[in-house]
């Protein structure tokens, strides 16, 4: 008996799952940042989160919301982007609330948020369309949920907004609007030529700049 779906190996779906990872690594690196338990937390948290957000997205499919159309942009955001990126800063939140060094270790735990969430999300994928998909995601899709939401731990935390509902509500504010121009334009990506890769870009350098710029193992500071 074949437990896989659609005959699919036991290696895409080790890839699949694995794949995000590689940034994981690629990220403590950069960031000078040791390979904590909380790290397996994050990425496990991120992957069930991916599927909290598939149950809000399929709600609001069934009550007649649905992407397309002459505002397919407004669809992205409201009906993708909001769902998928409030999941992650509850669980940001979540395991960070508690944390002696919040503002340097909580970058990196959003990294290994993003990187379970892209892990699931692969999955799916995977399920649909087959093992191909997961390498041309790799560059695309997976890196986007990392830095992204490497972006939003960096506004979550810094301390030129005193205020924290406006933290909380400025780093769930960028990460959706990001998320959803970057799914709207790829979406549009045999008509544009491939603008959501000035998207991509943006969210990847502002994450290295940043995991650059505040490394976990540098003495207490202000971000």
């Amino acid at each position: 008996m074949n437990w896989l779906p659609n005959n699919l190996s036991t290696d895409s779906i080790v890839w699949a799952i694995s794949s995000p990872l590689i940034y994981g690594f690629i990220c403590t690196k950069v960031n000078r940042a040791p390979l904590l338990p909380v790290l397996i937390a994050s990425f496990a948290v991120g992957f069930l989160t991916s599927y909290v957000a598939y149950i809000a997205e399929a709600s609001l499919a069934l009550g007649g919301f649905v992407v397309g159309g002459r505002h397919a942009w407004i669809g992205f955001t409201a009906l993708v982007a909001l769902p998928e990126e409030t999941v992650k800063l509850a669980a940001l939140i979540g395991l960070t609330h508690n944390e002696p060094s919040r503002n340097r270790a909580t970058l990196i735990i959003a990294c290994f948020i993003g990187c379970g969430f892209a892990a699931s999300e692969n999955l799916v994928y995977l399920t649909r369309f087959g093992g191909d998909v997961i390498s041309a995601r790799f560059l695309t899709a997976t890196a986007f949920h990392v830095f992204n939401a490497i972006l939003m731990a960096r506004l979550l935390v810094t301390k030129t907004i005193s205020e924290d509902s406006l933290r909380i509500a400025l780093a769930l504010l960028v990460p959706v609007l990001l998320h959803g121009a970057y799914d709207y334009l790829a979406m549009q990506g045999s008509r544009d030529g491939g603008q959501f890769v000035f998207v991509l870009g943006f969210a990847v350098a502002a994450g290295f700049v940043t995991l650059r710029a505040y490394p976990m193992d540098a003495q207490p500071q202000q971000v």
